[in-house]
């Protein structure tokens, strides 16, 4: 069989190419590949939700009962996230004990969001100067501006 992307020979059956490294899946008869069918896609996650919403549904509760936390609801998004991101992927249930399992990258996330909240106050700062510097007493205080 041949890689669709670069023509090279692979083995029949294969999912990705050993020489580009493209992702090959169902190849069509007309020897293209095949793009991914909304359908089979919605239903696979509807599949998935359906088989663990009690688990799904107890993790939000007690997500929603700690996240209000400060500065440690960084660690309960991170461990919400990787809790779903695991159930989707089909490696596990979402647990509980999920939330509490992603501390390990708490320092990352912190410094993340600390450098996201310093660059949103320096941005709304920005039109307050800039809405000031037109108006006639600034030029006392600002007098490169005049």
């Amino acid at each position: 069989m041949q890689c669709p992307y670069c023509k090279e020979e692979i083995l029949d059956g294969a999912v990705k190419c050993k020489h580009c490294g493209s992702m090959i899946g169902d190849v069509r008869r007309t020897g293209t590949a095949c793009r991914s069918d909304f359908g089979a896609v919605f239903g696979n996650g509807v599949e998935i939700w359906k088989n663990n919403l009690a688990d799904l549904v107890l993790l939000t509760l007690v997500f929603m009962l700690v996240v209000w936390i400060p500065i440690a609801n960084v660690g309960f998004i991170a461990g919400y996230v990787r809790s779903v991101i695991k159930v989707s992927r089909r490696e596990g249930t979402a647990q509980v004990g999920d939330l509490f399992n992603a501390w390990d990258c708490f320092p990352n996330l912190f410094l993340y969001i600390l450098i996201n909240v310093i660059i949103g106050f320096v941005l709304n700062a920005v039109p307050f100067f800039g809405s000031i510097a037109p108006l006639p007493w600034a030029s006392s205080f600002f007098p490169a501006l005049s």
